[in-house]
Formats: structure tokens, C-alpha cells, sequence
């Protein structure tokens, strides 16, 4: 059965950023960006809140819904893959899955642009354009719908019918 939505608010981060590197005197570690350690506690204590059940500890498979201030075409959108890692990390922060290791597969994940379809933005008023929306609301990363819509499948029964993922 499926689990979900479960939703971290926002816009959705990714992970691939420039790691520095900590020399320590047992070996060199890589350490990410301080940003993204603040918003994977706030996204890991939003999820433990929205969470009921035990912990998941057998396979599964997420459907990520990625909602984000980015336009068709203009290339400013994440890679889908990279899209993942994040809400994964923040599953298993949370204690909603006991690793991340556990899923299989991102079945029907999406990256959904919202600033093509924005209601928000203005209706240009004059010119050969006057009727259209404008470009853009002027919320471009600070857009109050973007999120990350998580769904959970239990992947112990391949056809899909197995138990609710939250036991």
C-alpha cells in the first residue's frame, strides 16, 4: 500500500554542491554546505511530525514529487536525480526509514515547474502581449507552493499489495 504525501515545504534542495574538505589526523573527511545541514534538520523534524508508525526497516519505493519556482524551457531546473537525495537523506534523519539503502526505486517521480503555470502573475495590460500572464510572479525561490510531496510503497510484495508502510 501506499504511505503519503508526506511533505518538506520549500524550495527542493539539492545536494550536489561543492563538499569541502576536513583534514583531520586520521584521514581527510568531505563536509557539506552549513545551508544544507540547517535545512535537513528543519525538513527531518518537519517529516518526524508528520510521521505515524514505526521505522522502516524492508524495501520501498518512493514517489518524489518535486514542486519548484523553475519555467519550461529556461534551463534552470535541477536534474530529476538529483532531486532524490535530499528527501532520502531527510527520510531516514527523521527515523521514518532506518536507511536509505531500502529503496529500490523512484516510481512515477516528477519535477513539476510552477512558475509556467503561476496564477499569481500578473496579466500584462498594454502591447501586442496585453491579455497574457508575465513571465514570472516575482517569487522565483521564494515561492510559497514549493515543496516535496513524498510517497512510500512497500516494495516487500512486488505487485504493490503488500502492508501500509507505516506498519
Amino acid at each position: 500500500m501506499i504511505k503519503g504525501p508526506l511533505i518538506i515545504p520549500g524550495h527542493p534542495r539539492v545536494l550536489k554542491n561543492p563538499k569541502k574538505i576536513l583534514r583531520r589526523k586520521d584521514g581527510s573527511q568531505f563536509i557539506g554546505s552549513p545551508e544544507n545541514y540547517g535545512a535537513m534538520k528543519k525538513a527531518a523534524d518537519n517529516l518526524a511530525l508528520q510521521w505515524v508508525g514505526k521505522p522502516i526497516d524492508f524495501p520501498v519505493s518512493l514517489k518524489i514529487m518535486s514542486y519548484g519556482a523553475w519555467k519550461d524551457g529556461s534551463g534552470n531546473m535541477p536534474d530529476a536525480s538529483n532531486l532524490y537525495e535530499f528527501p532520502q537523506d531527510a527520510l531516514e534523519k527523521a527515523g521514518i526509514i532506518t536507511n536509505d539503502r531500502l529503496v529500490e526505486h523512484h516510481d512515477g517521480s516528477r519535477r513539476i515547474p510552477l512558475c509556467s503555470t503561476c496564477k499569481r502573475r500578473d496579466i500584462i495590460s498594454r502591447g501586442p502581449n496585453k491579455g497574457q500572464y508575465k513571465d514570472d510572479c516575482g517569487h522565483v525561490r521564494v515561492c510559497p507552493f514549493e515543496r516535496q510531496e513524498i510517497f512510500i510503497r512497500d516494495e516487500r510484495n512486488a505487485e504493490g499489495s503488500g502492508e501500509e508502510a507505516s506498519g
